[in-house]
């Protein structure tokens, strides 16, 4: 089937398509400034931070999520030439994952186009840059993994259409790029080449090479960063995701999980018979008010993961929609390659992630994509022209505003309306936080750095990774988010801590411990003394003790 040149679109669904872009692209972007995350977010900095640093990949960080780290370290790098040091890198990121959004549902939006025109398509694609999975709007394994997924797939739409040969190649670099940022990818990338060798008619075997091709050298760029992996680098991620008996009971409970977090059951079911319904008697635009308001009541009220199985469910209504345009090549296309990998790779990340059904979103984004494709497409069999289009943009702009509205929730932060607290240095520089949180932080920062200087090597005990973007020291532990020693608590790793040290055999190490950690108004986390506690007092004395944190160096 080759690929043909888009629909014209009429202007009026140009202009609402726009429309809706930039008020995506506005409120996103807004949506940056707000909310510090000491945790995750910090973590994701900080490994890329120790490799600029000098510490080398898999030696002195064993943590499996450091692959992702290996495509921000540029930008990390760069950030440091431009600004001297790391003041602001965390806005800078943020900044960067969103103009890759952008361009890359400009990009996806193109390819889309075909069957549906461009104005719908336009608003299709909104979604890569809407949604914000968990409340984290960055550079993440999640974020950098779902794009890459959702770019690859849709390099096979348009290999299976007749686009250029390469295609099948550079979806082999993404879907490469995708199992390198979370390794479990793999599994949906590969059930997407199969999905579109089943479309593909002809070169099957010049297709399946391409890809291999484009992916062996995906992850050969990598190959001097991979050199230090052995044993234990698998044995500890093994270990921190709980074996293989914590993910088979973890699928098991996804179906549960789903349904126990779905709040409006009963509105949500009966908003998809009227559907069902309504499309069966040839009614299409109640349908499609019918299939917007079922979107619209698959939140589940439950703060930071609201997008995310929002994005999860809207990409299962998409099971019900393509009954209804199978019969058009283009829908068929869209469903085997983008819909069912998406699907695959919704219970993948939620299978594989220790968030459960809360990642599930990562993986759906395809999935989500093509229901609204199909939504557009449905609205389009009436022969009515404009009007069509217009009924075809209905579904997909009133998820995208719904989107919108879920990036209220900010990751171990407050409501938005109490961040009014303006950091001014430091890696959170630009964002904005409760007034609270901003002078905890402040606190803890110029005690760290006030006593960094002379020290070869800084540690946090037990979570605190904001401690390693605070100064030019490298970390004296292998993984920068935290001691871990599953199934042991975190407080009780003293075997890793003085393992850690003993790795790194520096003599003088300042050492962090956070007794309590101020997430928000509502989360105030204690880190309990434990035998961690004890091995830090029996080989340091204290410089500053104070009620949340205190510092030590060495005897």
């Amino acid at each position: 089937m080759k690929e043909r040149v888009s629909e014209p679109a009429s202007s009026v669904v140009k202009l609402v398509a726009a429309v809706c872009a930039l008020f995506v692209l506005v409120m996103t972007a807004r949506r940056l400034l707000l909310g510090v995350d000491f945790g995750d977010e910090a973590t994701y900095v900080a490994v890329a931070w120790r490799f600029v640093l000098g510490d080398r990949p898999f030696v002195d960080e064993i943590n499996l999520i450091q692959t992702a780290s290996f495509f921000t370290l540029p930008l990390v790098w760069l950030w440091k030439q431009i600004a001297g040091d790391l003041d602001g890198v965390v806005l800078f990121l943020r900044c960067a994952w969103l103009a890759a959004s952008a361009v890359l549902a400009a990009w996806s939006a193109r390819k889309l186009a075909p069957g549906i025109g461009s104005g719908l398509a336009w608003l299709v694609v909104l979604p890569i840059v809407a949604g914000v999975p968990l409340g984290i709007p960055t550079f993440s394994y999640n974020t950098l993994a779902s794009g890459f997924f959702l770019a690859g797939l849709v390099l096979l739409l348009v290999a299976v259409r007749g686009g250029a040969r390469w295609s099948w190649f550079a979806a082999g670099i993404a879907h490469g790029w995708a199992a390198f940022a979370i390794p479990t990818d793999l599994i949906a990338a590969l059930a997407g080449l199969v999905c579109a060798l089943v479309l593909a008619r002809e070169r099957r075997i010049a297709a399946l090479l391409g890809y291999a091709a484009g992916g062996v050298i995906a992850v050969a760029i990598f190959t001097p960063m991979l050199a230090g992996i052995d044993r234990e680098t698998f044995a500890f991620g093994y270990a921190y995701t709980g074996g293989s008996g914590a993910w088979f009971t973890k699928l098991l409970t996804l179906r549960w999980q789903t349904w126990r977090l779905l709040e409006l059951k009963p509105w949500a079911g009966a908003a998809l018979a009227a559907f069902l319904l309504f499309a069966w008697l040839g009614r299409r635009r109640l349908a499609l008010v019918a299939l917007a308001a079922a979107s619209a009541m698959l939140v589940p009220g439950r703060g930071v993961i609201d997008s995310s199985l929002h994005l999860f469910l809207t990409a299962l209504l998409g099971a019900f929609v393509f009954p209804f345009v199978r019969k058009d090549p283009h829908a068929r296309a869209v469903f085997v390659v983008l819909w069912i990998p998406g699907v695959i790779g919704a219970v993948v990340a939620a299978w594989t992630s220790g968030n459960a059904i809360a990642n599930a979103g990562f993986g759906a984004l395809p999935a989500a994509i093509a229901t609204l494709w199909f939504a557009a497409r449905f609205a389009l069999d009436e022969a009515e022209g404009r009007k069509a289009e217009l009924a075809g943009a209905l579904v997909p702009a009133v998820f995208v505003i719904l989107l919108v509205h879920e990036q209220r929730a900010v990751y171990l932060d407050d409501e938005p309306e109490q961040l009014v607290a303006r950091v001014d240095d430091g890696p959170f520089a630009g964002l904005y936080t409760t007034p609270e949180k901003k002078a905890w932080l402040d606190d803890v920062s110029s005690a760290i750095r006030a006593a960094a200087p002379g020290h070869e090597r800084i540690i946090a005990v037990v979570h605190f990774p904001l401690a390693y973007l605070l100064t030019d020291l490298k970390p004296a532990t292998r993984t920068v988010w935290g001691l871990a020693c599953p199934p042991e608590q975190d407080w009780d790793c003293d075997e890793r801590f003085t393992a850690d040290l003993a790795h790194f055999g520096a003599r003088d190490v300042l050492v962090v411990e956070l007794r309590r950690l101020h997430y928000s108004s509502k989360e105030i986390r204690e880190q309990p003394a434990g035998s961690v506690s004890r091995a830090v007092r029996e080989r340091f004395q204290p410089t500053l003790e104070r009620g949340d944190y205190s510092l030590f160096v060495p005897r």
